[in-house]
């Protein structure tokens, strides 16, 4: 069976913090970025929820409108997953490995279901580490020994590097570049993929 790994974010759905950063601004006067600083990693490893991250910060109702927006900053690149789809329906075995909170993972289950469907998951949030550590890749090929060799799709370099060094064939695939292309650019990319993919 030919095997095929994804990253979520950057790759299969494209991530407009602008959108939380400006709800932010308008309820809260310290610096977001500070705050995306302090929860990112806490949350990418299941530490902490947004509910948690916002309380000892703003009121019940400011935290309901910024979890809205948190949820908005998702949207999906339907060009990444026909092409998706497509391997799925070839029969293809598809991970997907993601650094992601488990606030943005219940929101893709609910907005977007099908990505995760038929998909092997290796979400960092249930696994307690998080790209690029060779935890988080060494816990993946340990249930999945056979993806060793597979391409992984990432749009950060470091991701990659620690990825090749566990046996994947890695491919650097930006969506923010992606969606800078015309279309006849966007079709060769696309033909690229499918190559390094096999």
């Amino acid at each position: 069976m030919k095997r095929v790994a994804f990253d979520l974010g950057n790759v299969i759905v494209k991530v407009d913090w602008k959108i939380f950063f400006d709800e932010w601004s308008r309820y809260i006067s310290t610096d977001v970025r500070e705050f995306m600083r302090n929860i990112q990693y806490q949350q990418d490893v299941g530490l902490i929820n947004m509910d948690k991250a916002l309380s000892g910060i703003t009121g019940n109702d400011t935290i309901k409108k910024l979890k809205v927006a948190w949820g908005s900053v998702i949207t999906l690149s339907d060009d990444i997953f026909s092409l998706l789809e497509d391997y799925k329906e070839r029969n293809y075995s598809v991970a997907i490995l993601s650094n992601i909170g488990s606030d943005h993972a219940d929101i893709m289950r609910k907005v977007y279901p099908t990505i995760f469907d038929g998909a092997i998951l290796h979400l960092s949030y249930e696994v307690g580490a998080r790209k690029p550590t060779k935890l988080y890749f060494q816990s993946f090929l340990m249930e999945n020994p056979k993806f060793i060799g597979a391409t992984f799709v990432d749009d950060l370099l470091d991701n990659l590097t620690m990825a090749e060094r566990f046996g994947f064939k890695g491919y650097q695939f930006n969506l923010d570049n992606y969606n800078k292309l015309s279309d006849d650019e966007k079709r060769l990319e696309l033909l690229q993929l499918r190559k390094a993919i096999g």
